[in-house]
């Protein structure tokens, strides 16, 4: 196995772990959105609303069950 290979299979281990803690990933971002923003007096609430969204969307989705279809 080339080093290629290996990151290859590292690459998407990550993408499934994170796929798979989505829902805790986005609780996180939502704590430390609003906590910035409540430190920000709410200065920056749409530039923060904004990077959370972005940031969302590039989680990618739990992956699906394997088929047991025959």
């Amino acid at each position: 196995m080339t080093a290629v290979d290996t990151l290859k299979l590292l690459l998407e281990k990550g993408i499934t772990v994170v796929g798979e803690n989505k829902d805790k990933i986005e609780d996180a971002l939502d704590k430390a959105s609003a906590f910035v923003d409540e430190k920000t007096g709410g200065k920056y609430s749409e530039t923060i609303t904004k990077g959370k969204d972005t940031v969302k969307a590039f989680i990618p989705a739990p992956p699906s069950a394997p088929s047991t279809e025959a």
